[in-house]
């Protein structure tokens, strides 16, 4: 007799979006009070530069993600995992797999 569990293939979770991490970065900065502008200086990137992070347009970096660490106090790799979870959906949207 076979087991139920072993027949029910695991779910697979597969949105049918992309969230940019910069969603992410802009509810922190709100939360804290940090203005875009303070943390885009502070990080070393140009207003201009941070709203294309924001905006999903530019990756975040390793060298980002650990300002994001210092500024924000959220680890590296929480931000090196939603850029690179990111790119993968936007990779498997542009495919059209969802």
């Amino acid at each position: 007799m076979s087991n139920d569990s072993e027949r029910i293939a695991p779910f697979e979770y597969k949105p049918d979006y992309a969230v940019p991490p910069g969603e992410t970065i802009q509810e922190m900065l709100e939360a804290k009070g940090i203005l875009p502008a303070r943390a885009a200086g502070e990080l070393g990137y140009s207003v201009a530069d941070f709203n294309q992070i924001i905006q999903g347009k530019r990756a975040i970096t390793t060298s980002l993600a650990f300002g994001l660490q210092e500024l924000l106090g959220i680890p590296m790799a929480f931000w090196r995992n939603l850029e690179r979870n990111y790119r993968r959906n936007l990779e498997r949207l542009k495919k059209g797999d969802s």
